[in-house]
């Protein structure tokens, strides 16, 4: 387990080498005089790892005090430590535009180059040439502290795309066992859909359960299982799971009495637990208690594993996928494709603002726009100053509209919803930072983050 009270102190104050080999358990690099001059800036080993396919080291850059940040500073800033390390040229070039598991792979160990400013108020964590995380001082640290713990745990910066194979096969056998015990249900297709839909429910019903929504209890469907066969019950599904659907699909005002008193006070969510088409088709429907009990197994499983927690890791959006006929099998992580396309539509507006505001002539606006083909959202956010958070926080965010209208299962809105919150997050650091009237009466009218931003609706 990670200390996160000293973790987020150390990234505050920017004592990444205590960070990472106090905190985090990586080990003090092997050559700590293996330094880098490049550009006129030192790039100083700070920690390593061992890893399965080798050895990922973490370098660290201070910019000096009259030196600015630019995206091709970054760019040679990698490009040297690369070069040091001899890594493949596979691993140097690898992009976020990677359309193949080859380059996830080659990308696995290569350097973590933290670049700092000058003053310590933040700092751009770059994982390849193209990805990158922008921490801001005073920022709120529910999402680094994910990433600290991602860390600490072997995994990088951001969740891994996919569950390993072994996962996989277990989620299929699960998907056929509650299909195999489905009653009341002939058509064999229609048993796989219904074990499908059942399978979805109880994964957010394992999360909000997760958050204390019912009955207080972490462990609702666990607890009341074990509690039905101690008390040598059958068919847990119609007795406790059909009620609690009800209760789920019904605002509190319209639940009748009976309903409350069996399930206790839980939120309304309706859609997903609504009567289906198939329940409405087949009057009799069951499932059978050895297979639910598989399920309820599973589920503990993924949530003691932080599983379901799409700030950790990518299984959540994996397993719905799964359950809704995908084959999983995803070659880009929404993630990456979310932040891609989101970034870029922030940073197309944030030209044409800029060009409109500054009047600029037809050459400028050609040059700016060169320019920002290889700047990033995070290396304009790095040197951002009270005029360009104004600017997005009263001008472009809030008129984004997103429309997904064939979601599939919502892993890429819940990236669209991840980067949004990462941007807020980094705009808030900033504005606390700054005496800027307009940013502090805007950061006045906000309720604060909260610090468990796990839960993601289905």
């Amino acid at each position: 387990m990670v200390d996160l009270a000293t973790a987020r102190e150390q990234l505050r104050s920017h004592h990444l080498s205590h960070l990472f080999i106090q905190v985090l358990g990586w080990s003090a690099p092997r050559a700590f005089t293996d330094r880098i001059t490049s550009l006129g800036q030192c790039c100083v080993p700070i920690a390593e790892r061992d890893r399965s396919s080798g050895v990922q080291t973490a370098w660290q850059v201070v910019l000096p005090e009259k030196t600015r940040f630019t995206p091709t500073l970054r760019a040679q800033l990698y490009a040297a430590i690369c070069t040091h390390e001899t890594l493949t040229a596979e691993v140097v070039n690898t992009s976020a535009d990677a359309a193949d598991d080859t380059a996830g792979e080659a990308a696995k160990n290569s350097p973590l180059l933290i670049i700092v400013a000058a003053q310590k108020t933040q700092s751009l964590w770059c994982s390849s040439a193209f990805e990158s995380a922008l921490y801001v001082v005073s920022q709120p640290m529910a999402l680094w502290d994910y990433r600290l713990q991602r860390l600490a745990a072997g995994g990088g910066l951001f969740p891994t795309v996919e569950p390993e194979p072994q996962g996989c096969d277990r989620f299929e056998q699960l998907l056929t066992q509650l299909s195999e015990g489905v009653n009341g249900i002939e058509d064999i297709v229609h048993k796989r859909t219904y074990a499908a839909l059942t399978l979805r429910r109880l994964m957010l019903i394992q999360q909000i359960q997760q958050k204390g929504w019912l009955a207080g209890d972490t462990w609702y469907l666990q607890s009341r299982f074990s509690a039905f066969i101690q008390r040598g019950e059958r068919v847990f599904f119609k007795s406790c799971l059909q009620p609690l659907y009800q209760s789920l699909s019904l605002p509190e005002i319209e639940r009748p009495i009976a309903l409350q008193t069996t399930i206790g006070k839980v939120p309304f969510l309706g859609s997903l637990f609504d009567t289906h088409w198939l329940e409405a088709a087949y009057a009799d429907i069951s499932i059978e208690d050895t297979a639910l009990e598989e399920g309820l197994g599973w589920l503990s499983e993924q949530a003691s594993a932080d599983g379901f927690n799409p700030w950790m890791g990518g299984a959540l959006a994996y397993w719905l996928a799964r359950s809704v006929g995908g084959t999983g099998a995803r070659k880009v992580s929404s993630r990456a494709v979310g932040d891609r396309i989101l970034d870029a539509l922030i940073q197309q507006r944030l030209e044409q603002t800029l060009s409109s505001s500054l009047q600029k002539s037809s050459s400028q606006v050609e040059l700016l726009a060169d320019n920002s083909k290889a700047q990033t959202l995070n290396d304009r956010l790095f040197n951002a100053d009270a005029r360009l958070c104004r600017r997005l926080i009263q001008e472009i965010l809030p008129a984004l509209r997103v429309l997904d209208p064939a979601c599939g299962s919502g892993d890429l809105l819940v990236a669209f919803h991840q980067r949004l919150t990462e941007i807020f997050s980094i705009l808030t650091g900033y504005i606390q930072q700054t005496q800027d009237a307009q940013l502090k009466i805007w950061r006045s009218g906000l309720v604060d983050m909260p610090e468990d931003l796990s839960l993601i609706h289905i």
